[in-house]
């Protein structure tokens, strides 16, 4: 664990609760209560390095935070009533650009997700970053790098060369027919 004005500390946390939290989507984005020699830390984790090949977790980073300080947080976007947007019915694909937003803002402001409500959109539709109702107190990391946040296309069909192939031979054999006529 380490903060600002702090010396980094050595803490061990048991594995089986760590497993648990980590499996929740927004796990880098909640704030965690660490009782350090009888007094509460409210800690956000920046970082776990895992095992190679077991994928347990080896070595977490906890970034201690207060209240007063503005804090980067990765937080995560979540899509809402797909089963209600008119391009996903007719069979339109949803491509998800950003998985997370990088957002400024303090501790007690962190939003659990980015909500994006698919309701109404059609085919072609697209979401962009000014499409969005941040909390606020929220605002984004460079708002310039980031524009399109989802699209809903059409999906791509794609055909064989065999296929292919086959359609040119047949049409050769009729083009070849009318010439003998």
């Amino acid at each position: 664990m380490y903060g600002k004005g702090q010396t980094p500390l050595n803490l061990s946390i048991e594995e089986r609760f760590l497993v648990k939290e980590m499996k929740d989507k927004g796990f880098y984005s909640h704030l965690f209560e660490v009782k350090v020699a009888g007094k509460d830390q409210t800690v956000l984790v920046r970082d776990v390095q895992k095992h190679p090949v077991s994928d347990r977790p080896l070595h977490l980073d906890l970034l201690k935070v207060d209240a007063s300080s503005v804090i980067k947080v990765d937080v995560a976007i979540r899509t809402l009533n797909e089963e209600k947007s008119p391009g996903i019915k007719m069979g339109g694909v949803m491509t998800l650009l950003r998985h997370d937003l990088p957002l400024l803002c303090s501790p007690s402001h962190i939003p659990e997700f980015i909500d994006i409500d698919l309701s109404g959109l059609k085919m072609g539709a697209a979401v962009h970053l000014e499409d969005l109702n941040l909390p606020e107190k929220v605002k984004v990391e460079h708002p310039e790098k980031i524009e399109t946040l989802l699209t809903i296309s059409q999906p791509r069909v794609s055909t064989s060369k065999g296929e292919g192939a086959a359609d040119e031979a047949g049409d050769s054999e009729e083009k070849d027919e009318s010439k003998a006529e």
